[in-house]
């Protein structure tokens, strides 16, 4: 029996993700998967799988081609063993990224890969993007070990499909992608491919699919059904991105309130908001007569100048109205004010949390450090991943009833995370050098440099001051060792004297500053530890 098509009626997979970059990637894979499974539920090998052996109908579906010769599934209790020896003679052919950046002991992003150093020289910074072509005698060989003639060599040459549909490279175009191949092939966990692919869809779980395929999961390795089953769940972490997109006002679904705000203010006196500018309050009069008080924040107050420009706008409030959290500063609306877009918040009546403290001494601190822990831990949770990278007092607003709402966001990293930034992406606003882990002179931020973040805002509540408030950010002389100089070296702000500062609180602020990345806990660990430091500090007074 023979199948006859037009060829016109299809394309190849790679091909047909760079011209449709916008199209549902989860959803090709998923089909994938049940396209191998329908194969080898009839005992057929397909034994060659890459992108050029997929092709993709006039609906978008992916068709698995390029048989050959299939081949019958042996039942095999071993997998067939693969010759290494050319894979541990690869090392002078790697890129030297790869010895630099490891998975941390525990995170809210399992996969995320942090770098992996205690001594930081500052420097250009290093990119674990970076790619490079590889020679043909990688190519040869990579070509080779993705061929198979049972289930299991299906399996593992299937992680590498839903890799390339991701990333759009192969262990036979990309150095980065043929490192994975080569942990794979010793049985070692390998990194993740990076945020490009998983900005296209490459979450957890569908990396998790991947170290099951190369049999280096936590788990057991997952049928192919037990995969179809995982991947066809929902999961609510996922937020739209715009990367890649011109997002449109219709696509922002937030109100336009420009003709219903009334008594706009501009506020200076006795708040300590976004370096001593102004605040601009209004009042928002909703229908049925609902009056609610607003802040207009104008992309002046925002850490992105290039905030002004619409397009970077609409991306910015595009991702800022997905996140929904009780310790999240809320997108409410936007307004046109002084002929520019502006991001519309509630008015929070104790201003930023410098301003709280100083008017309310005797506040629950570490109540603060719950609300905005759990903010951040919210954060790190969603797919992708969303980093804060300005972690500090400035950027928590506290209503007056004393809750904390973690806001100040910049989501370039999801928009365009290969932009250089240009002179509209400078801001003044973005200066966060006293609580920037050390690892940011060489690397890119990670949650592991908010939780350092997060540890030096901590020392803000509890002592009141700026961390490392007696050493000067640029010394005019060389003698003079600046903020870098000290954190780099291991230096970290003293113990406040504050009796409210417990020993279990400093030993958790210490560990969030430790100088390797991957050693400092997650959010999620936080968290749990400071509640439960708070239900022990509430224990003695219930008692009595």
């Amino acid at each position: 029996m023979f199948v006859v098509a037009s060829v016109a009626e299809y394309s190849e997979l790679l091909p047909f993700l760079r011209a449709h970059p916008l199209v549902d990637r989860r959803r090709i894979v998923l089909q994938l998967l049940i396209g191998l499974r329908f194969l080898h539920e009839l005992g057929i090998v397909h034994g060659n799988i890459h992108s050029a052996n997929v092709q993709v109908d006039s609906s978008g579906a992916p068709i698995l081609a390029g048989f050959g010769q299939p081949v019958l599934c042996r039942d095999e209790q071993v997998d067939k063993t693969r010759d290494l020896d050319w894979v541990d003679a690869q090392k002078e052919l790697v890129s030297e990224w790869s010895i630099l950046w490891t998975t941390a002991s525990e995170s809210d992003a399992p996969h995320e890969t942090v770098v992996d150093a205690t001594h930081y020289v500052p420097g250009s910074k290093i990119d674990i993007s970076d790619d490079t072509a590889v020679t043909d005698v990688m190519k040869t060989r990579a070509a080779n070990a993705l061929l198979s003639f049972e289930k299991s060599g299906d399996m593992f040459a299937l992680a590498f499909l839903i890799v390339e549909v991701f990333s759009e490279a192969t262990p036979c175009t990309s150095v980065r992608t043929f490192q994975i191949l080569c942990k794979a092939l010793r049985r070692q966990r390998p990194l993740h491919p990076g945020l490009i692919a998983e900005l296209r869809g490459l979450d957890r779980r569908h990396w998790d699919v991947c170290l099951s395929c190369w049999r280096v999961g936590p788990d057991d390795p997952w049928t192919l059904q037990q995969m179809v089953d995982r991947l066809s769940g929902t999961n609510g972490n996922i937020v739209l991105t715009p990367f890649g997109r011109n997002i449109t006002d219709d696509e922002l679904q937030l109100p336009q309130i420009d003709d219903h705000v009334r008594d706009i203010q501009e506020l200076k006196e006795g708040r300590d908001a976004e370096l001593n500018m102004q605040e601009i309050r209004g009042i928002w009069d909703q229908e049925g007569g609902k009056v609610v008080v607003i802040k207009i924040i104008t992309p002046a107050h925002c850490r992105r100048g290039s905030l002004r420009r619409p397009h970077d706008f609409l991306a910015e409030a595009y991702m800022w109205s997905q996140l929904h959290h009780p310790n999240i500063l809320p997108l409410i609306a936007t307004v046109r004010y002084d002929l520019t877009e502006c991001f519309v918040v509630p008015w929070m009546a104790g201003g930023t949390c410098v301003d709280f403290l100083r008017a309310n001494p005797d506040a629950d601190r570490l109540a603060l450090l719950l609300n905005v822990g759990d903010a951040l831990h919210y954060l790190h949770t969603r797919e992708p991943t969303i980093i804060h990278g300005y972690v500090r007092a400035r950027s928590v607003l506290v209503s007056e009833d004393g809750v904390a709402y973690l806001g100040n966001f910049d989501f370039l990293r999801l928009q365009d995370p290969e932009r250089n930034p240009d002179t509209f992406d400078e801001s003044y606003i973005d200066k966060a050098g006293r609580w920037n882990a050390p690892e940011l002179s060489i690397a890119e931020y990670t949650t592991k440099s908010d939780v350092f973040g997060f540890a030096m805002f901590a020392y803000e509540v509890y002592s009141g001051q700026i961390p490392y408030h007696t050493v000067p950010e640029h010394p005019g002389f060389s003698y003079v060792k600046s903020v870098w100089d000290l954190k780099v070296a291991g230096h970290r702000p003293e113990r406040p004297s504050s009796g409210l500062l417990t020993d279990k609180l400093w030993d958790l602020i210490q560990r969030c500053w430790d100088q390797a990345p991957r050693l400092r806990p997650s959010m999620g660990t936080v968290v749990r530890e400071l509640g439960q430091i708070q239900t022990e500090g509430r224990a003695p007074h219930e008692s009595s």
